[in-house]
């Protein structure tokens, strides 16, 4: 065991013996200071005295970041100590996260002073040191402990012994230090050697974006000459329109005077990576310059991309994969027979009708939890969702927008089923048992909100898709048929169908859209308005509705649809019952 406070020459052989080690074997993360720590924490606790093994782990153990709250500019951050994140779990008691490094007893700080001191240590162990007793404003003897820290840094930047990344996060600490302490030489010193970095690492290729960004938008900030720095680093990041968008940034703020020609460079940049792509990931590239366009105002540049992303075809390059599952006939025929209710075939309707195909929102919910917390992919990775519109969005594991994503899509795979499947059979059982009351349809199911053109359009269209005669249009009738009938069902029992235009002369009033009636109809269970939702207008659904609205294509087949719009139309017609008073209105 070795005592002494100030770490004598045995201390520093352990600490050349772990740099040996380091780089005989060097770990490729980028958190050097990590490894040197735990090394020095699970091996060398035996060969130096307590305070001088605690004063390494913890020394060595704070790892640097940029400090919340204070953003110098918009791209770059104050770097300095954050939490003792490193420091070996058997000293995390003692010393408890966050411990800042004025927050260490003296006798740590002893061990600190002598190491800054030695210029005999690679600079990476001599840089942290000396910033340390930087960070705790060690007047105790005369030596400048910024000056110090700030030549390691400098000099730890050109040692290739030391991973890129701790090299550069060094010389940005450095140059935050310069900053602080106004010091032009040092200045100066910080960026040479932070160009000296941007020119080895663009001559590296196109594979350290994260060491030129950061360095190139300090010496922006600090209102250094980088031109023909940032022109060649444009040019090494041609490939990536994002990089080059966040390069074109700082020419901006370089070169003022070349503001306007920057937003035509950053758009120009995702349509030319566009033109080489196809499908979605075409579509996501000019959608990204879309967004650039439309955050400058170049209303030119948004009418063009807003027709080229018309003209994508998302379906190239995306392969379906297709699967067969065998569902039992006796489960069909189960599920039908719960409608042989007798009474003709209004009364049968009427039952079927009633018939919900999802569950309670807190069951759905649940069932979409088990669904997330079962396969890891859900919660590891973001899902893209986009629509034959363009309209794309990310949707985040964990995020409450995931849960209801999820639902969603398991919703509509219950519509489907029902419409596709299960409730199709039951419907054409209902049919087969009251085929002689299939003529008189039309004039059973009219009522106060459903009118004779109306009943006409769905008895048509239900005796076509019986009889295998069925086509695109009957679904298009039917579609706004829904609309017309609940709005005529809402003016029934006196709830407003209309608002105020948003846009327009004053008092201007227009119709509710579908989405604004069934938010008015207050008394539609909830279950049910989320399947009509579902079926008909939602983003996450079926949208069949909406689709024939905006003259696309939904995402059900024609039969599918059809059986799913007859069974919301017979719940409208025939499982709606007035209050008398509501008869009079």
């Amino acid at each position: 065991m070795v005592g002494g406070g100030e770490l004598p020459e045995q201390g520093r052989r352990v600490l050349d013996s772990v740099m040996r080690s380091l780089r005989d074997d060097p770990p490729n993360d980028g958190v050097l200071y990590r490894h040197l720590t735990r090394r020095i924490g699970r091996e060398c606790s035996e060969m130096l005295d307590e305070v001088s093994w605690e004063a390494l782990c913890v020394g060595y153990g704070f790892h640097l970041g940029p400090v919340p709250g204070d953003r110098r500019e918009d791209d770059v951050q104050f770097i300095g100590f954050g939490s003792n994140g490193y420091v070996p779990v058997d000293l995390t008691q003692k010393y408890p996260r966050p411990t800042l490094p004025g927050d260490l007893p003296d006798a740590i700080a002893d061990v600190w002073r002598a190491l800054g001191r030695d210029e005999s240590l690679h600079p990476a162990l001599q840089a942290r040191m000396a910033d340390l007793m930087w960070a705790r404003r060690d007047r105790s003897e005369d030596v400048h402990w910024f000056e110090v820290a700030v030549d390691a840094y400098v000099r730890m930047s050109d040692r290739h012994d030391w991973h890129i990344v701790e090299r550069c996060c060094g010389l940005r600490r450095a140059i935050a230090i310069a900053a602080e302490t106004r010091g032009t030489d040092l200045m100066n010193l910080c960026c040479s050697a932070a160009q000296r970095m941007i020119r080895d690492s663009l001559r590296q290729g196109d594979g350290q974006f994260g060491i030129v960004y950061p360095l190139l938008a300090s010496l922006v900030s600090l209102d250094r000459d980088v031109g023909d720095l940032l022109d060649d680093a444009i040019c090494v990041y041609r490939e990536d329109p994002a990089n080059q968008n966040r390069l074109l940034d700082l020419v901006a703020k370089a070169r003022p005077e070349e503001a306007a020609g920057v937003i035509r460079r950053k758009i120009a940049a995702f349509e030319q990576r566009a033109s080489r792509e196809s499908g979605f990931l075409r579509l996501s590239w000019l959608r990204e310059g879309l967004a650039v366009a439309d955050q400058h105002g170049d209303r030119e540049a948004v009418a063009r991309l807003l027709a080229e992303i018309e003209r994508v075809d998302v379906s190239e390059g995306v392969h379906t994969e297709t699967f067969e599952e065998e569902i039992d006939a006796a489960d069909i025929e189960g599920f039908s027979e719960q409608f042989a209710v007798g009474g003709g075939l209004l009364a049968e309707l009427a039952a079927w009708s009633r018939y919900c195909p999802l569950e309670e929102e807190s069951s759905a919910l649940a069932s979409a939890q088990a669904k997330i917390n079962q396969y890891l992919h859900l919660q590891l990775v973001s899902q893209v969702v986009y629509d034959e519109n363009g309209s794309v969005r990310d949707i985040h594991p964990g995020t409450e927008e995931q849960l209801r994503h999820v639902m969603h899509q398991d919703d509509c795979m219950g519509i489907q089923f029902f419409g596709g499947l299960f409730g199709s059979e039951a419907l054409r059982n209902i049919i087969e048992r009251n085929a002689d009351e299939l003529g008189d349809f039309e004039t059973l199911i009219q009522c106060q909100w459903i009118n004779e053109d109306e009943a006409e359009r769905i008895g048509s269209a239900l005796r076509r898709w019986h009889s295998g005669d069925l086509n695109q249009n009957d679904v298009r009738l039917l579609a706004l048929c829904v609309e017309s009938i609940i709005r005529t069902l809402l003016k029934t029992v006196g709830i407003r169908t209309t608002q105020l235009a948003p846009r327009g002369a004053p008092g201007t009033i227009e119709p509710l859209a579908l989405g604004g009636l069934l938010n008015a109809w207050q008394d539609l269970p909830p279950v049910r308005a989320r399947y009509f939702r579902l079926a008909l207008l939602d983003l996450d659904g079926l949208r069949i509705r909406n689709s024939i609205g905006h003259a696309a294509d939904h995402s059900m087949n024609t039969e599918t649809a059809l059986v799913v719009l007859i069974h919301i139309l017979c719940f409208l017609g025939l499982n709606i019952r007035l209050l008398p008073e509501q008869q009079a209105v």
